[in-house]
């Protein structure tokens, strides 16, 4: 099949599976350029005032146990004027390659509200498992309002008290 919004998918897309809520989803490794173990690491690619979003609440969900997280520096992308940016996430588990041709729309019922939130299609592997496939760099700017962290705020007070301070 591989055939999502009326286009044929060929090649091959490289994906950092990222276990979550039962769930797996998978992240374009080309649209990011660091993973780290802290929440304000990959400033240097997602630039200081790059927000920090929370993957749970970019889905939707109140809260989210994230046993092991992890913060993925996605890329900005001028064309769709988005600018870098964070995402806390589980720690990814593998990397894999898949076969676009394997790639699945998602049903019609799901995909409005599925994609503004990143999620695009779905993709079975071998082992059984289904992925949702995640756009780091096609979220509604209008859902991030509240998916972020508390990092922001620390980081906007840090500010605010170092200019104060009389030199």
């Amino acid at each position: 099949m591989g055939e999502v919004d009326g286009h044929a998918l060929r090649g091959r897309l490289a994906l950092l599976l990222v276990p979550f809520a039962d769930s797996w989803f998978g992240f374009d490794l080309e649209q990011l350029s660091a993973i780290a173990e802290r929440e304000e690491a990959g400033e240097e690619e997602a630039g200081e005032d790059g927000e920090t979003l929370l993957f749970h609440r970019l889905l939707g969900l109140a809260s989210g146990d994230y046993r092991r997280p992890r913060t993925l520096a996605v890329k900005g992308d001028e064309a769709r004027g988005l600018a870098p940016y964070r995402l806390q996430t589980e720690a990814p588990e593998d990397v894999l390659e898949l076969d676009c041709r394997d790639i699945r729309p998602l049903p019609p019922l799901l995909e409005p509200f599925s994609r503004r939130r990143g999620v695009w299609g779905v993709a079975p592997l071998s082992d059984g498992r289904l992925v949702l496939l995640f756009d780091c760099q096609q979220i509604d700017r209008r859902v991030t309002k509240n998916c972020l962290s508390d990092i922001n705020s620390r980081r906007k007070v840090d500010e605010a008290v170092h200019a104060y301070r009389p030199a």
